[in-house]
């Protein structure tokens, strides 16, 4: 798996166009569920992806506690959440 700083053109391309995809679902108002989103991705993008995206759900959920959103991603993701939070 890879950090974002890792990828190729062509990979950091894919991650953009998920990101995309990611914030067009805030924007109509049904966020989408970030597990089966970050899961249906190539496993190597997958940690590039959910850095983007942890970042996008956060501006989204400003107004909201991130605490919760940060419990959220621990339960999912364990491994990588120090990568993501600084707590």
């Amino acid at each position: 798996m890879l950090p974002a700083s890792a990828l190729t053109l062509e990979q950091a391309w894919i991650v953009d166009e998920a990101c995309d995809e990611f914030e067009a679902g805030w924007k109509t108002g049904i966020p989408p569920d970030f597990q089966d989103f970050v899961e249906s991705r190539p496993a190597f993008l997958q940690k590039a992806l959910l850095d983007e995206l942890y970042q996008i759900e956060l501006q989204y959920r400003e107004d909201a506690d991130s605490t919760a959103l940060n419990d959220l991603y621990r339960r999912h993701f364990p491994n990588w959440i120090s990568s993501l939070v600084h707590n």
